[in-house]
């Protein structure tokens, strides 16, 4: 969920950049803008030594789906991490 002004700044067209860059002025609404599905997975090597690997999926929603700067209305996105609890 994002407020009206987080929603203009990243998926929003002013009339000067319009102007620029000749697509159409857009002033999206605040709301749900994104819609994800993450899933974590963490294996622990000895008492301390950890691996942990993160899958993420993302989809634009409502207003900023629509957006003309969007391309791809989805990512997606792979992570593992090494690491140490003390």
């Amino acid at each position: 969920f994002a407020g009206e002004n987080y929603v203009q700044d990243y998926f929003g067209i002013t009339g000067g950049q319009s102007a620029a860059s000749g697509l159409a002025v857009y002033s999206p609404d605040g709301g749900f803008y994104r819609n994800s599905l993450v899933g974590t997975l963490q294996y622990t090597i000895t008492q301390g030594a950890f691996i942990q690997g993160l899958l993420r999926y993302d989809m634009l929603a409502g207003d900023a789906e629509n957006s003309p700067i969007v391309e791809d209305d989805a990512a997606f996105t792979a992570a593992a991490t090494v690491g140490y609890k003390f």
